[in-house]
């Protein structure tokens, strides 16, 4: 039973969550791993059932407060259940810990920033990711997140050199792309 419920521990965990707990199950629960849990909150996620996702993050965290994937995790499911304050502060101490996941967390805090209303500190941060990793492909997203904040902050000069450099980076990728496919061929 043990070996066939880590196989589908995600599925069940999940179900179990949304309906009933079931005294077997809920021993499983218990003896999960924080990756496991971290699994089944994903899962949960992929099916919409973000207040359970986030049983599983805060479960995951509790047995290991380190594991920024679930930090992470946590926060874009408080984000879709509109917990912008909750998703925040879960993205800056994910971002805070500088993981692997990292950049990924600080970008998912501006665009929530960014839709919360906090248009500075959502400038903030992209301009800081502009900074940090000036690789063309992701910058692409970190100008217009930049461009949509400082129009809502009225600089309207800036937000058109943000889209500007955007449309350009976009250009060069499109470029760069088909050089590549040409380079390819036979």
């Amino acid at each position: 039973m043990k070996a066939f419920f880590r196989l589908g521990l995600a599925h069940s965990l999940c179900a179990t969550a949304l309906c009933i707990t079931v005294p077997a199950i809920s021993k499983e629960i218990e003896s999960a791993s924080p990756a496991e849990l971290n699994n089944a909150g994903t899962h949960c996620m992929a099916k919409g059932r973000y207040q359970a996702a986030i049983d599983y993050f805060s479960k995951a965290l509790f047995l290991d407060p380190a594991y920024d994937l679930a930090l992470l995790n946590r926060g874009l499911a408080k984000e879709k259940l509109a917990d912008y304050d909750g998703a925040i502060t879960d993205l800056s101490k994910a971002w805070a810990d500088k993981s692997g996941e990292s950049a990924f967390a600080l970008d998912s805090r501006a665009r929530i920033e960014l839709h919360a209303g906090r248009y500075q500190s959502a400038l903030d941060d992209y301009t800081h990711l502009i900074q940090l990793f000036p690789q063309a492909q992701s910058q692409v997203s970190y100008y217009h997140g930049r461009a949509l904040a400082k129009k809502q902050l009225n600089d309207k000069i800036g937000a058109h050199e943000d889209f500007e450099k955007e449309k350009r980076l976009r250009h060069e990728l499109k470029a760069n792309k088909h050089r590549a496919q040409v380079t390819e061929s036979p």
